[in-house]
């Protein structure tokens, strides 16, 4: 040891103490190095879980040194570091809104059993050397709401300024409170305090306003949340969207259902300017200028308001629209039609496109023109001719069509009359009422001719003649 009292200035004091500092920190290590061991040991023997001699053990095994060259230590609490909403944890990572709210309100807090940390140094003091402690309190943290301890990196955070910070391109950083913990309490508070000099920061004063905002937003007005709107407005966006399409695809579906062709001779040009009759335009057009003149307000603001390459009233669009709402004939596996030469040219082209479909000629047609070409019974023939004669002797005068539609009415209604007859029969027996179904069908009053070229119409002319 040095005589402190032979030491005759302050000068010499010093100079003794530079030779002599790191035999004093190791003989400091090993006293706590001999007072850790003992303890550990009496843990050892110890029976008794809540004995004095266990509680210090467990407080000095939990403690963690840490010398540095200014002759202090940090002593931290032995908390978990399994805590789940720690700020610690989520230092650099994105998180929900959910998550981020969930961690600004119900964050990580000191129970009554926490072991606050501290942080150690040693004061020589004449021939005595004090270890001061400084140690983080309750206090600190009730006094500033956004400072947060974080267990996983044992070190007091700015939670505002953590989560809130704007990352920027600088150099310098943030460093302490927002980057890295603070876990150096010796100046925390005062004038010069590490809190005081956080709290007067620009960017912490923007961290809180942000903080604030969000908490009343994602609390008090969910509805006004950034994501809830950008979704609402993309909503309303589609909506729209959808509504200047609608008259567009309806007028396409209107013209295949009704085998209007859609283009014209002049399909070019405003369809709102352009109000030509005689411009040859297609019906596609033609129908969207009347919808327009007849209220369609909708169309009227979209062919308005729209750029000239997202008006949808061209062939482009027109074909893609078609492609879109109409069959897939990916899914097509054959094509019929009869023998005349313009449909034969139709399968042609659809097979240029899809070669997997195949043609075959329409079964029904040609079973129709085989039995009239070998049908050589005198009977048929005598009967088709019959309806056709009978046919054409009416028809030629509007004399005799007169009357043969009054007599076939004057029929119609005796047949009604056999009708309410054959009702009352089927409602006392068990009559079918198949028949009533007969009679009421037959209710024509004009023949039809056998028709040369449609094969079905014969039927039809047959069964009504």
């Amino acid at each position: 040891m040095i005589n402190f009292k032979t030491l005759q200035c302050k000068q010499e004091l010093m100079k003794a103490w530079s030779n002599n500092e790191k035999i004093a920190l190791y003989l400091r290590l090993r006293f706590e190095k001999a007072r850790y061991l003992a303890t550990e040991e009496i843990q050892l023997v110890s029976s008794s879980p809540t004995s004095p001699t266990s509680l210090t053990s467990s407080s000095a095994s939990s403690s963690l040194l840490h010398f540095n060259a200014s002759n202090s230590s940090v002593v931290t609490s032995p908390t978990s570091n399994s805590c789940k909403n720690d700020i610690g944890l989520y230092i650099g990572k994105p998180l929900s809104d959910e998550q981020k709210y969930e961690l600004l309100t119900c964050h990580f807090e000191p129970d009554n059993e926490f072991i606050w940390p501290y942080k150690e140094r040693l004061i020589i003091t004449g021939e005595k050397t004090i270890t001061e402690k400084r140690y983080l309190k309750q206090s600190h943290l009730n006094e500033f709401k956004w400072l947060k301890y974080s267990p996983s990196q044992k070190g007091l955070f700015c939670i505002a300024c953590v989560r809130f910070t704007v990352s920027t391109t600088r150099v310098s950083s943030y460093g302490k409170l927002v980057e890295i913990p603070l876990d150096d309490y010796k100046h925390l508070l005062g004038k010069h305090g590490d809190l005081i000099l956080h709290q007067k920061t620009n960017y912490h004063l923007d961290c809180m306003v942000k903080m604030e905002n969000f908490l009343y937003i994602y609390s008090k007005k969910p509805e006004a949340s950034v994501e809830l709107l950008m979704d609402k407005r993309l909503q309303k966006e589609i909506a729209e969207n959808r509504a200047r399409l609608k008259p567009i695809i309806e007028t396409i579906l209107l013209c295949g259902r009704q085998n209007f062709p859609l283009r014209g001779h002049r399909d070019d040009g405003d369809v709102l300017t352009n109000n030509d009759s005689s411009s040859k335009e297609g019906n596609f057009r033609a129908l969207l200028r009347y919808r327009i003149e007849g209220g369609d307000t909708a169309l009227k603001c979209h062919l308005g308001t729209c750029n000239k390459n997202a008006s949808y009233v061209s062939k482009t669009a027109q074909n893609e629209l078609i492609s879109i709402i109409g069959l897939n004939l990916e899914d097509c596996i054959g094509q019929g039609y009869d023998g005349c030469s313009a449909m034969s040219g139709y399968q042609a082209l659809i097979r240029e496109k899809y070669p997997h479909i195949l043609y075959v000629h329409c079964a029904s047609h040609s079973f129709n023109l085989a039995l009239t070409d070998s049908c050589e019974i005198r009977a048929i023939q005598n009967t088709v001719g019959t309806i056709k004669e009978v046919y054409n002797f009416i028809r030629s005068s509007s004399v005799r069509s007169q009357l043969f539609e009054q007599a076939a009415r004057k029929l119609n209604e005796k047949r009604n009359q056999l009708v309410v007859v054959n009702e009352s029969v089927a409602l006392s027996s068990t009559q079918s009422s198949e028949s009533m179904t007969i009679e009421i069908k037959c209710k024509k009053v004009k023949l039809v001719n056998v028709c040369p070229t449609r094969w079905v119409d014969r039927h039809v002319a047959v069964e009504t003649f």
